[in-house]
């Protein structure tokens, strides 16, 4: 009898099935040893982790909300006239913003900048006996009314000059804490360029019309916005209704602050070459805004014009804080260090303005300048939060790290640098998360 034949395409043997189950066996398991190698390479690296960079934790973006646009510019009657929202510098209204003028005693903000910053470093004290040149107390126009005889407490004389627009105080401040009033006036000008006041220039200590003497409303603004934010205890007296000095007491020429309670500050002017200039502001709600009135004809058209632009502000824009100074935004890898991360936090406020309508249509995204490497010093920015609207970059603030992290022992240096090199052959970016407000 003859046996049966295994042709092609029937069944193998049983011997050669088991020795193709063994080598499909150790197919697989390679597969899977090189796909978890692969999954172990891409943990190392950070990759799929987060948006980039290792980061975690990272809220997700705001949706924007339903647009809305505010009512278009609209004039005052006045020379020139700016809105501003203190918090984020954002420009609301603007007329001739940009033209020199007359400031007037707009130019005492400048002087009682330069000396709550002399009180902040040390410099002066509130309680500091002043001396009266004879100078000072013939300074013509507004006055306090200080006597040469008589040394004057320096918080009086900061009264004297908010509330009772006294150039006699100015000129004594300003012998007092720079030797000399034209030593003042010099640091006033270097002020005005650090602080960006491209349109300013002073030329005395409290305002009285000089040829030269200077300032643009978009200025103004920004210098009293700069006072009342770097400075909020001078609201203190920018705010006071009325102010006494040796019998003789005087009400303060924002009469605004008589008529909203929402106003606490800053400063008017007047000359006869200036007309009538204000620069006001309030707070409502988390909100700040700097209005700025110049050239009006008469005190009652400057508070008009004024109170207008603030109550267009506040009607129609809202504050929306992205971000503020200590708040962890997420945790990004760290290199080469005791810690594998570091947690980011904005160095500076980060804030934007929106129509109201649009609360929430902000977002930021924060952008590292590369890979983080140890020794990390807390405080060090190591890279930029920007905020954006409509994909458009509207504010930025530095990133800094929020802790110190130390180098790592050797053995960590070495992985690290291993991963580092691999990082760069793979091309991999700075990170870019985001966030809502």
């Amino acid at each position: 009898m003859g046996s049966a034949k295994t042709s092609a395409g029937c069944a193998p043997g049983r011997g050669q099935s088991e020795d193709a189950s063994r080598r499909a066996g150790r197919r697989l398991r390679a597969a899977l040893g090189a796909a978890a190698a692969v999954a172990a390479l891409a943990m190392c690296l950070g990759v799929g982790r987060g948006t980039g960079w290792g980061a975690a934790e990272i809220p997700p973006p705001t949706p924007a909300q339903a647009e809305a646009s505010p009512p278009g510019p609209f004039r005052v009657e006045a020379t020139a006239a700016y809105l501003l929202d203190a918090t984020t510098g954002q420009e609301l209204q603007a007329q001739d913003a940009g033209r020199p003028l007359d400031p007037a005693s707009l130019v005492k903000m400048m002087t009682l900048r330069l000396v709550y910053r002399d009180l902040a470093q040390g410099r002066a004290t509130l309680e500091d006996r002043v001396p009266v040149s004879v100078k000072a107390w013939r300074t013509g126009g507004s006055r306090m009314f200080i006597d040469p005889r008589q040394k004057v407490r320096l918080e009086d004389l900061i009264l004297g000059v908010a509330v009772s627009s006294g150039n006699d105080a100015c000129v004594a401040l300003a012998e007092y804490l720079a030797g000399s009033e034209e030593a003042f006036v010099a640091e006033m000008n270097r002020e005005a360029e650090r602080l960006g006041l491209s349109g300013t220039r002073f030329c005395n200590s409290h305002g009285i019309s000089e040829p030269g003497q200077q300032m643009t409303a978009r200025d103004a603004a920004v210098l009293g916005a700069r006072l009342v934010t770097d400075y909020p205890e001078s609201l203190a007296a920018l705010s006071a209704r009325e102010f006494t000095y040796n019998g003789i007491t005087q009400p303060n020429r924002n009469r605004l602050l008589f008529i909203d309670p929402t106003v606490d500050g800053i400063k008017t002017g007047h000359t006869e070459a200036a007309g009538y200039n204000l620069v006001a502001t309030a707070r409502r709600d988390s909100m700040r805004l700097v209005a700025v009135v110049m050239g009006a004809p008469s005190e009652a058209v400057r508070e008009e014009a004024a109170a207008r632009l603030l109550d267009y502000g506040f009607r129609n824009f809202t504050t929306q804080v992205l971000a503020r100074p200590g708040e962890a935004l997420g945790r990004v890898a760290v290199y080469k260090g005791r810690r594998n991360w570091v947690e980011v936090t904005p160095a500076r406020l980060l804030a934007v303005t929106l129509p109201r309508g649009q609360e929430g249509a902000a977002r930021w995204t924060l952008k590292l300048r590369g890979a983080l490497v140890a020794p990390v010093a807390a405080g060090q920015e190591v890279g930029e939060l920007l905020a954006l609207v409509d994909q458009q970059v509207v504010a930025r603030a530095p990133a800094a790290a929020a802790s110190a992290v130390a180098r790592g022992n050797w053995l960590k240096v070495a992985w690290d640098s291993i991963r580092l090199f691999f990082r760069g052959a793979l091309g991999r970016g700075t990170l870019a998360a985001s966030g809502g407000g």
